[in-house]
């Protein structure tokens, strides 16, 4: 066991002292100011502990911008005060939009550890993917010198587009880096107000491409879930599951958004939560669409609404992308979807509001047509008393789990109580009869 040790420093809006101040001031006046007695600070001015070494190099991020040669640092007193060229704000009470700032300091590695660095793969939950891999990319049919690799997503980087923003090839026998792959994040916007960076745990869904040679270690970006914390809160925690549409023959993707570190939204403007579940199309399948990189990601703007869809009347053209279910009432995603019998289900969490308001929350299981979009839930099962009107099947209290498909049945494991009156912490139900038989637990397609 070897150890190349070097040092890092990440820090966000949240670690400011002016911000610990603002929380700490909750349940006073919310103006926003500079005075430091009001629960939103507002300034050039903010301090940071003196964990920040400024006589090392360091980066600083304003609302996804580098900042760092306009903002000046100075050490004083014990910690480090940063003035930047204009006003920040930090409202603790999430009434208002808060900025986001983060600094990244990352350290020199030894010269003897460079084959082993992993400084920028963050703190990452996403279970890594095993393959075998051609040692020279598209046109090598030597199998002979094939290499096992394990690909592995970054991870948190403390909201710093630095930190996580990347997928590790990982040499399987040595634990080698072989590639960083990084993933740009979406330059900052007016308009979009992406202050979501890319620095959030997942794992990787892995295609094998066999209909046409690319290039070893090709990208691009196929979607944008046009995510912000200043109009929606979307963020992604979660793989998606993929699989071919038995009506549309096209390769889907599906996935939903939903803060699974905030499941009650704490300090955040209630009306800027808005997540949604969705099924987006690959325009390039069967080909990898990297001929197709230089234009903008699709989005929803290019898919079809299907929100209150009952009957399949929203069902996306060949034109559209795909088609996605706005979420009400602050409701997320919480765990990846299952897509089994061309019906897509989707673990749900609803937060509680008022004096119960601290974590916790109901469990629904949202049903969908894979190919439409169509909510097919009520063929789960009939709600009844207060969750009569809410369009996804209620299930119990609490978190759930992946949702897994076996025969005719459908579990999940539940953090609270389940309605299963036979086992509490288990839900157990039918799943919908669509007539087809499945013989995979991942996707596969031959062509």
């Amino acid at each position: 066991m070897f150890e190349y040790p070097y040092k890092t420093t990440r820090l966000n809006i949240k670690d400011f002292n002016q911000s610990i101040t603002a929380t700490n001031n909750l349940g006073g006046s919310n103006t926003c100011d500079a005075s430091g007695n009001t629960s939103c600070y507002l300034s050039k001015t903010w301090t940071v502990p003196n964990i920040l070494d400024t006589s090392e190099p360091y980066t600083i991020y304003a609302n996804g911008i580098d900042v760092t040669k306009s903002t000046a640092a100075a050490n004083i007193s014990g910690v480090v005060r940063l003035t930047f060229n204009k006003a920040y704000k930090f409202d603790a009470s999430g009434n208002t939009n808060s900025d986001s700032i983060s600094i990244v300091q990352i350290g020199d590695l030894a010269s003897a550890g460079a084959e082993y660095d992993y400084r920028y793969l963050g703190e990452t939950w996403g279970s890594p993917r095993v393959f075998r891999m051609p040692n020279t990319g598209a046109g090598d049919n030597d199998v002979l010198d094939d290499e096992y690799v394990a690909v592995l997503t970054g991870g948190f980087g403390n909201f710093s587009p630095a930190i996580g923003s990347n997928v590790y090839l990982i040499d399987w026998l040595t634990g080698k880096v072989k590639k960083e792959i990084k993933i740009e994040d979406k330059v900052y916007d007016n308009n979009s107000k992406n202050d979501i960076v890319n620095s959030i745990p997942s794992s990787p869904v892995v295609i094998t491409a066999d209909a046409k040679p690319v290039r070893l270690y090709d990208k691009y970006t196929l979607f944008d879930v046009m995510s912000s914390t200043q109009i929606n809160n979307r963020y992604m925690y979660h793989s998606l599951d993929a699989g071919i549409g038995v009506r549309s023959k096209s390769f889907w993707l599906f996935g939903g958004t939903g803060d699974l570190m905030n499941l009650s939204d704490s300090q955040v403007n209630l009306s800027r939560v808005q997540n949604v579940m969705f099924g987006i199309k690959d325009y390039s399948y069967p080909f990898f669409g990297s001929q197709k990189a230089s234009q903008s990601p699709d989005n929803f703007l290019r898919c079809k609404n299907t929100t209150k869809d009952q009957d399949g009347s929203s069902c996306p053209d060949i034109a559209d992308r795909g088609w996605f279910i706005d979420l009400d009432d602050q409701k997320k995603v919480v765990n990846e979807p299952t897509l089994t019998g061309n019906v897509v289900y989707y673990p749900v969490f609803k937060p509680l509001r008022g004096a119960k308001s601290c974590g916790d929350g109901k469990a629904y299981i949202c049903s969908v047509d894979a190919d439409c979009g169509t909510n097919l839930s009520k063929k789960l099962g009939t709600n009844k008393g207060s969750e009569t009107t809410e369009e996804c099947f209620y299930v119990g209290t609490g978190v759930l789990s992946k949702i897994v498909s076996f025969g005719t049945k459908l579990y999940a494991n539940i953090s609270g109580e389940s309605t299963n009156t036979d086992k509490d912490d288990i839900v157990v139900i039918d799943s919908i009869d669509t007539g087809l038989i499945n013989y995979r637990s991942s996707w596969r397609d031959s062509f």
